[in-house]
């Protein structure tokens, strides 16, 4: 079967030879740039009332379990015994333990750890792995009874189901989630649990087992996501090496029985699923279900959670309960502690009526960081005129005007920063993955007050440093450093092979997160672009004053390299300063005036409505050839600067003849100027991603142009 170069992963070839199977390339399947549409069948039928979701249901459910967490048996096996193992009475409840055995092909038993609180049940539930045993406790404190089950890595019982049934090829994760539903069954033959009063949660891995176990299990009334990540509340759509995510190539390369290994054919071509996590939790509607997210949480992107969040709740409107999907970002990583978990409880009790509550009334309010609404931008803005042909003579002018009108700036100012915040510094791994014997680091602060940091080689060199501005991609969490990379950052490499690296969140991402989200209260006839592009100059600033700074830098060698996001604004940053010696972009475009709608790309709309880098580009919308300006423009300008153009053949981001023909066309000038040979295009059988086997041909690229 012909399938996309990704990197080898031995278990997955044994897999493919020992079951045989076949499947269509996935480059056959049709491309959904988007999430998959939740109210509209495979074969185009829409879903527009009640009594047609039975069926949409059913066809996700087929989808999920084809391509993500496989079958489960079609008959549930009786529960045959409950044997208690030990009880411990209080003045605070009862604790026991119990072990349940159900009569399978090949019986099953498994114990289960019960805290219930003083005075008789049934009492509301709190449905958790043993994991979370601190959970419960506070749980137990506001009243629920709990439960924890073994579906959590350090106490699971999932492989006795893996031995019963031999024949089901389902996951890990949806066979811990399978463990919850077995439990339930003895918690309401006991009478100990209120059958309308039933929630189930966990945390990242098993956030995601929670929602698969709430969305299989009708009976489970709440579910609480906390920090599921990819899989779970972040699609993989949103969460490809392109974001520095938890991606498909990584996710069954590091936890291979986490999903079906159907997924892994899907590595760089993520919009080819025909199915993504929406789905899961849209098959929980009408039960309620709160997504909690973390704004600098490596294991996914606000972005992806809410594009989830906004997608799943068509069809809790189309059932009629709305306010039932909550979401919740807050502030922080990973990590979750006491004051998280008792808001998760202030939220259940909403749901169940406790502590005063109304029951079924948890807040609808829109809680999205990123809720920037194009249409109404729009109607406050000056509609562009249709240039003519020598109205776009004026390179610059064209790519300064489509950025929209930038505020006033005073002039840059720069230096070694006096104070970042350690807390921060830590949450976002700015010094830890750069740390090395060779390498030294300081932080900085320069132009409108922002922050960065200076990585250099450790040991003394002749004469300064060259310097590279690392522009990073969509890694919304964690700005410079990426969530997950294979292998040491592209910035380590660099300082080890002797260049000093200039890097910064850019706005909207990492310790700036929240300055982007609300950029266009604050200038809404500017661009997220704009600002993007103004703030490497005043990066650049900063260069040019090496007395300022803890090692000499070279003001003359100043280079831009940029991936994915960082990849555009490096282009767009070169083509206006001249300060900047070469640009290597990498995986960094696809050219505007042939990038419409419905291209595989999703096209520009993706830059105004999915992801808001250059609002303008909206009022272009099906007369693309109008815009100003194009990627063979920036590239004239750039001119004979040495620039480097990797374009990989299967970036679903990118149009790969497009932008072959974008490089030739803007090659004439390098041409002109007898500087041919700086201007290097690859385009390799490979996808959309940078990881350390690369770093080699960026290295190697700037030393030759050192030479």
């Amino acid at each position: 079967m012909p399938r996309l170069p990704v990197p080898e992963l031995p278990w997955f070839e044994e897999w493919m030879k020992k079951t045989g199977e076949t499947f269509d390339d996935p480059l056959k399947l049709p491309s959904i740039p988007d999430l998959p549409d939740l109210l509209r069948m495979q074969d185009g039928t829409a879903i527009r009332d009640p009594s047609m979701w039975s069926r949409r249901r059913s066809e996700l459910w087929q989808l999920l379990f084809h391509y993500m967490i496989g079958h489960r048996p079609d008959e549930r096996p009786p529960l045959l015994q409950a044997d208690p193992v030990c009880e411990t009475r209080s003045p605070a409840g009862v604790w026991r333990s119990v072990r349940l055995t159900f009569g399978a092909p090949v019986p099953v038993s498994f114990e289960i750890q019960l805290r219930t609180p003083p005075g008789g049940g049934p009492f509301p539930l709190f449905l958790t792995q043993s994991g979370h045993a601190g959970w419960g406790h506070i749980a137990l404190s506001r009243g629920y009874g709990v439960c924890l089950y073994p579906g959590d890595d350090s106490d699971d019982a999932s492989a006795a189901l893996t031995e019963a049934y031999p024949e089901c090829d389902w996951t890990l994760l949806h066979r811990r989630a399978y463990l919850a539903s077995l439990a339930l069954d003895y918690l309401l033959q006991s009478g100990e649990a209120d059958p309308d009063r039933i929630a189930i949660t966990g945390h990242s891995r098993n956030g995601k087992q929670s929602l698969i176990a709430a969305a299989c299990e009708e009976r489970i009334r709440a579910v609480i996501d906390a920090s599921s990540g990819t899989g779970g509340s972040h699609p993989f759509r949103f969460s490809s090496e392109n974001y520095f995510g938890e991606s498909v190539e990584m996710m069954t390369r590091n936890f291979p029985e986490w999903f079906h290994p159907r997924l892994r054919l899907f590595t760089g071509v993520e919009d080819r699923l025909p199915v993504d996590c929406h789905a899961t939790v849209a098959l929980i509607a009408p039960r309620a279900c709160l997504i909690s997210v973390a704004h600098n949480d490596p294991t996914g992107t606000l972005l992806g959670a809410e594009r989830v969040w906004q997608a799943a709740r068509q069809a809790y409107r189309l059932l009629g309960r709305e306010r039932a999907l909550s979401y919740a970002p807050r502030p922080g990583g990973h990590e979750i502690g006491a004051s998280v978990v008792h808001a998760y409880l202030d939220w259940l009790d909403g749901v169940f009526g406790l502590g005063g509550q109304a029951q079924g009334a948890p807040s609808a309010t829109d809680n999205r960081v990123w809720r920037f609404d194009w249409h109404r931008w729009a109607a406050d803005q000056p509609r562009p005129a249709r240039l003519p042909a020598q109205g776009r003579s004026n390179l610059k002018e064209a790519v300064l005007g489509l950025m929209g009108e930038a505020p006033p700036e005073a002039p840059s100012v720069g230096g070694r920063a006096s104070f970042i915040p350690e807390h921060l510094s830590a949450l976002l791994s700015y010094r830890s993955r750069m740390e090395s014997e060779r390498i030294r680091s300081a932080a900085v602060q320069f132009g409108e007050h922002l922050s960065g940091w200076l990585f250099y080689p450790a040991a003394e060199r002749d004469g300064p440093l060259p310097v590279v501005i690392w522009l990073h991609p969509f890694s919304f969490p964690t700005g410079i450093n990426g969530g997950y990379q294979r292998g040491q950052p592209i910035m380590r490499t660099l300082a080890e092979q002797g260049f000093a690296v200039l890097a910064f969140d850019q706005i909207g991402f990492g310790s700036r997160l929240l300055e982007g989200a609300r950029f266009y209260d604050r200038y809404p006839r500017w661009s997220l672009l704009g600002k993007m592009v103004r703030d490497v100059r005043h990066a650049a600033d900063l260069v040019a004053r090496p007395d300022s700074l803890p090692v000499p830098l070279d003001p003359g060698r100043i280079f831009c390299l940029g991936y994915s996001l960082g990849g555009a604004v490096a282009l767009h940053a070169a083509a206006l300063d001249d300060r900047i010696a070469g640009v290597a972009s990498w995986c960094g475009f696809t050219p505007m005036r042939g990038d419409s709608s419905d291209r595989p790309t999703g096209g520009n709309r993706r830059w105004y409505e999915g992801f808001p880098l250059l609002p303008q580009l909206g009022f272009y919308e099906g007369r693309e050839r109008d815009i100003p300006y194009d990627y063979d423009d920036l590239l004239a300008l750039i001119a004979p600067r040495p620039c480097l153009i990797h374009a990989p053949q299967y970036d679903r981001q990118a149009n790969g003849r497009d932008v072959a023909d974008c490089v030739d066309r803007a090659g004439s000038k390098w041409a002109e100027q007898g500087a041919a040979d700086l201007l290097s295009f690859r385009s390799p059988p490979d996808y959309n991603r940078l990881q350390e086997d690369q770093h080699a041909e960026i290295v190697g690229w700037l030393k030759g142009v050192l030479r």
